[in-house]
Protein backbone atom coordinates (compact mmCIF):
# COMPACT_ATOMS: atom_id res chain seq x y z
CA UNK A 1 0.00 0.00 0.00
CA UNK A 2 0.93 3.78 0.62
CA UNK A 3 3.72 3.54 3.33
CA UNK A 4 5.31 0.32 1.01
CA UNK A 5 5.26 2.18 -1.54
CA UNK A 6 7.08 5.61 -0.15
CA UNK A 7 10.01 2.66 1.74
CA UNK A 8 10.52 1.32 -1.57
CA UNK A 9 11.20 5.28 -2.88
CA UNK A 10 12.89 6.43 -0.51
CA UNK A 11 15.38 3.52 -0.27
CA UNK A 12 15.73 4.03 -4.39
CA UNK A 13 16.08 7.70 -3.84
CA UNK A 14 19.20 6.69 -1.46
CA UNK A 15 20.74 3.75 -3.37
CA UNK A 16 21.00 6.30 -5.98
CA UNK A 17 22.57 9.37 -4.30
CA UNK A 18 24.66 7.00 -2.59
CA UNK A 19 23.56 7.76 0.76
CA UNK A 20 24.42 5.79 3.57
CA UNK A 21 21.90 6.85 5.97
CA UNK A 22 18.49 8.80 4.91
CA UNK A 23 16.51 10.36 8.09
CA UNK A 24 12.47 10.56 7.65
CA UNK A 25 12.16 13.63 10.25
CA UNK A 26 9.01 14.42 11.81
CA UNK A 27 9.25 17.77 13.29
CA UNK A 28 7.15 19.75 15.58
CA UNK A 29 5.46 16.74 17.06
CA UNK A 30 4.40 16.61 21.04
CA UNK A 31 1.53 13.57 20.55
CA UNK A 32 -0.04 11.35 17.75
CA UNK A 33 -3.86 10.73 17.93
CA UNK A 34 -5.13 7.08 16.94
CA UNK A 35 -5.17 7.10 13.21
CA UNK A 36 -1.44 8.46 12.89
CA UNK A 37 0.16 5.85 15.97
CA UNK A 38 -1.51 3.28 13.28
CA UNK A 39 0.03 4.90 10.37
CA UNK A 40 4.02 5.37 11.91
CA UNK A 41 3.09 1.86 13.19
CA UNK A 42 2.83 0.86 9.52
CA UNK A 43 5.59 3.05 8.05
CA UNK A 44 7.91 1.71 10.78
CA UNK A 45 7.07 -2.00 9.51
CA UNK A 46 8.53 -0.73 6.12
CA UNK A 47 11.17 0.93 6.78
CA UNK A 48 12.91 -2.11 7.81
CA UNK A 49 13.77 -3.09 4.24
CA UNK A 50 16.05 -1.05 3.60
CA UNK A 51 18.95 -0.52 6.72
CA UNK A 52 19.54 3.22 5.39
CA UNK A 53 16.28 4.58 6.41
CA UNK A 54 15.66 6.10 10.19
CA UNK A 55 12.46 7.76 11.13
CA UNK A 56 13.00 10.52 13.37
CA UNK A 57 10.44 11.99 15.89
CA UNK A 58 10.00 13.98 18.54
CA UNK A 59 7.29 13.01 21.65
CA UNK A 60 5.85 14.16 25.01
CA UNK A 61 5.29 10.28 25.77
CA UNK A 62 8.02 7.59 26.09
CA UNK A 63 7.73 4.98 23.19
CA UNK A 64 6.35 2.14 25.45
CA UNK A 65 3.03 4.05 26.29
CA UNK A 66 3.20 4.60 22.91
CA UNK A 67 3.25 0.89 21.27
CA UNK A 68 6.29 1.55 19.40
CA UNK A 69 9.34 -0.29 19.46
CA UNK A 70 12.35 2.32 18.98
CA UNK A 71 15.34 4.00 20.67
CA UNK A 72 14.80 7.00 23.16
CA UNK A 73 16.81 9.99 22.97
CA UNK A 74 15.37 11.88 26.17
CA UNK A 75 15.95 15.58 26.34
CA UNK A 76 16.89 16.82 30.00
CA UNK A 77 17.15 19.90 31.28
CA UNK A 78 18.88 23.12 29.50
CA UNK A 79 22.64 24.50 31.73
CA UNK A 80 22.08 27.56 32.68
CA UNK A 81 24.33 28.63 29.52
CA UNK A 82 22.54 26.62 26.95
CA UNK A 83 19.08 29.02 28.44
CA UNK A 84 21.55 32.09 27.46
CA UNK A 85 22.03 30.97 24.74
CA UNK A 86 18.23 30.15 23.60
CA UNK A 87 17.22 33.35 25.27
CA UNK A 88 20.22 35.52 23.33
CA UNK A 89 18.73 33.92 19.87
CA UNK A 90 15.25 35.45 20.84
CA UNK A 91 16.63 38.89 22.19
CA UNK A 92 19.32 40.23 19.64
CA UNK A 93 18.99 43.46 19.63
CA UNK A 94 18.28 45.09 22.37
CA UNK A 95 19.52 41.98 24.47
CA UNK A 96 17.78 40.71 27.38
CA UNK A 97 19.05 42.32 30.78
CA UNK A 98 21.11 39.38 33.10
CA UNK A 99 18.11 39.87 34.96
CA UNK A 100 15.34 39.09 33.12
CA UNK A 101 17.63 35.70 31.60
CA UNK A 102 17.69 34.42 34.97
CA UNK A 103 13.99 35.50 35.54
CA UNK A 104 13.61 33.19 32.43
CA UNK A 105 15.81 30.21 33.56
CA UNK A 106 14.17 30.23 37.07
CA UNK A 107 10.56 30.29 35.66
CA UNK A 108 11.26 27.49 32.93
CA UNK A 109 13.13 25.25 35.62
CA UNK A 110 15.22 24.79 32.59
CA UNK A 111 12.95 22.39 30.73
CA UNK A 112 13.14 23.35 27.22
CA UNK A 113 9.77 22.63 26.25
CA UNK A 114 9.30 25.78 29.00
CA UNK A 115 11.64 27.94 27.91
CA UNK A 116 10.55 27.88 24.25
CA UNK A 117 6.78 28.66 24.94
CA UNK A 118 7.44 31.42 27.84
CA UNK A 119 9.77 32.70 25.11
CA UNK A 120 6.78 32.99 22.52
CA UNK A 121 4.31 34.06 25.01
CA UNK A 122 6.86 36.96 25.67
CA UNK A 123 6.77 37.82 22.00
CA UNK A 124 2.97 38.27 21.88
CA UNK A 125 2.66 40.12 25.13
CA UNK A 126 5.74 42.04 24.65
CA UNK A 127 4.45 45.57 24.99
CA UNK A 128 3.05 44.64 28.02
CA UNK A 129 5.28 42.87 30.03
CA UNK A 130 9.05 44.27 28.70
CA UNK A 131 10.70 47.33 29.22
CA UNK A 132 12.58 48.55 25.80
CA UNK A 133 13.63 51.74 27.00
CA UNK A 134 16.64 50.59 28.86
CA UNK A 135 20.01 51.22 28.16
CA UNK A 136 21.27 48.04 29.32
CA UNK A 137 18.93 46.17 27.25
CA UNK A 138 15.06 44.45 27.84
CA UNK A 139 14.22 43.86 31.31
CA UNK A 140 10.24 43.00 33.11
CA UNK A 141 7.98 46.31 33.24
CA UNK A 142 5.21 43.81 35.21
CA UNK A 143 6.49 41.34 37.12
CA UNK A 144 2.68 39.99 38.10
CA UNK A 145 2.01 39.73 34.33
CA UNK A 146 5.17 38.13 34.21
CA UNK A 147 4.63 35.60 36.85
CA UNK A 148 1.32 35.14 35.21
CA UNK A 149 2.90 34.05 32.03
CA UNK A 150 2.00 30.09 30.82
CA UNK A 151 5.05 27.83 30.94
CA UNK A 152 3.45 25.51 28.81
CA UNK A 153 1.75 25.86 25.07
CA UNK A 154 -1.26 24.10 26.12
CA UNK A 155 -1.68 26.41 28.81
CA UNK A 156 -1.13 29.21 26.90
CA UNK A 157 -4.00 28.34 24.34
CA UNK A 158 -6.31 27.25 27.05
CA UNK A 159 -5.77 30.79 28.86
CA UNK A 160 -6.77 32.36 25.11
CA UNK A 161 -9.74 30.52 24.65
CA UNK A 162 -10.87 30.92 28.21
CA UNK A 163 -10.41 34.76 27.70
CA UNK A 164 -13.27 34.65 25.12
CA UNK A 165 -16.05 36.63 26.06
CA UNK A 166 -18.93 34.65 26.55
CA UNK A 167 -20.95 33.71 23.69
CA UNK A 168 -18.11 35.06 21.16
CA UNK A 169 -17.15 31.32 20.21
CA UNK A 170 -20.13 28.78 21.41
CA UNK A 171 -18.16 25.88 23.67
CA UNK A 172 -19.92 23.53 20.99
CA UNK A 173 -18.12 24.98 18.20
CA UNK A 174 -14.66 24.66 20.20
CA UNK A 175 -15.40 20.93 20.74
CA UNK A 176 -16.09 20.39 17.15
CA UNK A 177 -12.37 22.23 16.26
CA UNK A 178 -10.83 19.90 18.77
CA UNK A 179 -12.46 16.51 17.97
CA UNK A 180 -12.51 16.77 14.20
CA UNK A 181 -9.44 15.82 12.38
CA UNK A 182 -9.35 15.98 8.96
CA UNK A 183 -10.02 19.56 6.77
CA UNK A 184 -12.82 21.64 7.92
CA UNK A 185 -15.43 23.12 5.89
CA UNK A 186 -18.49 25.47 6.43
CA UNK A 187 -20.41 22.46 6.18
CA UNK A 188 -18.71 20.14 7.93
CA UNK A 189 -19.11 22.58 10.66
CA UNK A 190 -23.18 23.13 9.94
CA UNK A 191 -23.33 19.30 10.15
CA UNK A 192 -21.82 18.73 13.61
CA UNK A 193 -23.52 21.60 15.32
CA UNK A 194 -27.50 20.63 13.55
CA UNK A 195 -26.31 17.13 14.94
CA UNK A 196 -25.71 18.46 18.49
CA UNK A 197 -28.84 20.14 17.64
CA UNK A 198 -27.06 23.80 17.86
CA UNK A 199 -28.29 24.38 14.12
CA UNK A 200 -26.29 27.70 13.29
CA UNK A 201 -26.81 30.35 10.30
CA UNK A 202 -24.75 30.36 7.52
CA UNK A 203 -23.04 33.65 8.39
CA UNK A 204 -22.33 32.21 12.22
CA UNK A 205 -20.74 29.32 10.55
CA UNK A 206 -18.00 31.64 8.86
CA UNK A 207 -17.70 34.27 11.30
CA UNK A 208 -16.32 31.73 14.13
CA UNK A 209 -14.23 30.18 11.22
CA UNK A 210 -12.91 33.46 10.33
CA UNK A 211 -12.55 34.63 13.96
CA UNK A 212 -10.65 30.95 14.96
CA UNK A 213 -8.32 31.57 12.11
CA UNK A 214 -7.22 35.58 11.97
CA UNK A 215 -8.00 36.53 15.27
CA UNK A 216 -6.82 34.13 17.63
CA UNK A 217 -4.86 31.36 15.04
CA UNK A 218 -6.52 28.21 15.93
CA UNK A 219 -7.00 27.38 12.38
CA UNK A 220 -4.67 27.35 9.31
CA UNK A 221 -5.46 27.48 5.44
CA UNK A 222 -3.80 24.23 4.17
CA UNK A 223 -4.68 24.09 0.45
CA UNK A 224 -8.21 24.57 0.52
CA UNK A 225 -9.06 23.55 3.86
CA UNK A 226 -8.70 24.69 6.89
CA UNK A 227 -6.72 22.64 9.58
CA UNK A 228 -6.05 23.05 13.21
CA UNK A 229 -2.52 24.36 13.74
CA UNK A 230 -1.00 22.04 16.35
CA UNK A 231 -1.52 19.72 19.34
CA UNK A 232 -1.10 22.05 21.87
CA UNK A 233 -4.45 23.84 19.86
CA UNK A 234 -6.31 20.37 20.13
CA UNK A 235 -5.43 19.99 23.78
CA UNK A 236 -5.89 23.66 25.13
CA UNK A 237 -9.65 23.66 23.19
CA UNK A 238 -10.48 20.46 24.15
CA UNK A 239 -10.26 21.33 28.24
CA UNK A 240 -12.50 24.49 27.41
CA UNK A 241 -14.93 22.91 25.83
CA UNK A 242 -14.83 20.13 28.33
CA UNK A 243 -14.32 16.40 28.03
CA UNK A 244 -17.63 15.58 28.16
CA UNK A 245 -18.98 17.79 25.55
CA UNK A 246 -16.35 16.06 23.34
CA UNK A 247 -17.12 12.69 23.65
CA UNK A 248 -20.95 14.11 22.41
CA UNK A 249 -18.92 15.51 19.14
CA UNK A 250 -17.24 12.55 18.80
CA UNK A 251 -20.49 10.47 18.73
CA UNK A 252 -22.07 13.40 16.58
CA UNK A 253 -19.04 12.39 14.08
CA UNK A 254 -20.01 8.57 14.58
CA UNK A 255 -23.93 9.01 13.82
CA UNK A 256 -23.42 11.49 10.56
CA UNK A 257 -20.80 8.51 9.41
CA UNK A 258 -23.19 6.16 10.19
CA UNK A 259 -26.43 7.99 8.36
CA UNK A 260 -24.36 9.14 5.14
CA UNK A 261 -24.42 12.76 6.01
CA UNK A 262 -20.90 12.87 6.97
CA UNK A 263 -18.01 10.92 5.23
CA UNK A 264 -15.22 10.05 8.09
CA UNK A 265 -12.64 7.66 7.36
CA UNK A 266 -11.03 7.82 11.02
CA UNK A 267 -15.11 6.91 12.73
CA UNK A 268 -14.11 4.29 14.65
CA UNK A 269 -11.27 6.56 16.63
CA UNK A 270 -14.73 8.53 16.94
CA UNK A 271 -16.69 5.26 17.98
CA UNK A 272 -14.28 4.99 20.59
CA UNK A 273 -13.67 8.34 22.20
CA UNK A 274 -18.07 8.87 22.62
CA UNK A 275 -19.51 8.30 25.76
CA UNK A 276 -19.31 4.84 27.23
CA UNK A 277 -23.21 4.22 27.37
CA UNK A 278 -22.58 4.51 22.76
CA UNK A 279 -19.68 2.45 22.81
CA UNK A 280 -21.62 0.21 24.82
CA UNK A 281 -24.46 0.28 22.05
CA UNK A 282 -21.51 -0.83 19.34
CA UNK A 283 -19.88 -3.98 20.49
CA UNK A 284 -20.50 -6.16 17.71
CA UNK A 285 -18.94 -3.31 15.39
CA UNK A 286 -16.08 -2.44 18.25
CA UNK A 287 -15.36 -6.00 17.94
CA UNK A 288 -14.99 -6.64 13.70
CA UNK A 289 -12.46 -3.46 13.76
CA UNK A 290 -10.61 -4.86 16.38
CA UNK A 291 -10.03 -8.20 14.59
CA UNK A 292 -9.66 -6.11 11.09
CA UNK A 293 -6.50 -4.17 13.42
CA UNK A 294 -4.98 -7.08 14.95
CA UNK A 295 -5.45 -9.31 11.24
CA UNK A 296 -3.62 -6.47 9.53
CA UNK A 297 -0.53 -6.62 12.46
CA UNK A 298 -1.78 -2.79 14.03
CA UNK A 299 -1.03 -3.82 17.73
CA UNK A 300 -0.16 -0.28 18.76
CA UNK A 301 -3.33 1.16 17.66
CA UNK A 302 -5.79 -2.19 19.44
CA UNK A 303 -3.62 -1.46 22.74
CA UNK A 304 -4.49 1.93 22.82
CA UNK A 305 -7.82 0.92 21.72
CA UNK A 306 -8.14 -1.29 24.26
CA UNK A 307 -7.08 1.12 27.04
CA UNK A 308 -9.70 3.40 26.06
CA UNK A 309 -12.63 1.00 25.86
CA UNK A 310 -11.18 0.15 30.00
CA UNK A 311 -11.67 3.37 30.58
CA UNK A 312 -15.02 3.55 29.56
CA UNK A 313 -16.11 0.37 31.26
CA UNK A 314 -14.77 1.91 34.78
CA UNK A 315 -17.08 4.65 33.87
CA UNK A 316 -20.04 2.81 33.38
CA UNK A 317 -19.29 0.16 36.56
CA UNK A 318 -19.03 3.93 38.22
CA UNK A 319 -21.98 5.19 36.86
CA UNK A 320 -23.52 1.87 38.04
CA UNK A 321 -22.30 1.86 41.61
CA UNK A 322 -23.82 5.65 41.85
CA UNK A 323 -27.37 5.06 40.55
CA UNK A 324 -27.36 1.62 43.13
CA UNK A 325 -26.02 4.20 45.62
CA UNK A 326 -28.81 6.71 45.02
CA UNK A 327 -31.57 4.23 44.61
Amino acid sequence: GTWRSLSLTLGKFARQQGLDRLVVLLRNISEFNRSELGDLTDLQREFPRDSRIRIVSTSSEPCEKLGLSAKEIPLGRFTDEECRELIGRVFIMPPAQPSLQQALIEKSERLPSYLNALLKQLFQERELVLDFSHPLGVNVRDSQRFDQLPRTLIAAERRLAESLPPGVIPPAVLACLACWDGGLSPEILTALLEQLNQPPTPAQVQAWLDACRTQHHWLQLSGKELTLRSFPVRAALREVATPELCETVHQAICLLHENGKLRCDDWFTHLVASPPSFIQERGSQLTAQLRERLAKGRFSEVRLVLEALHQAVLHLAERGEGAQATA
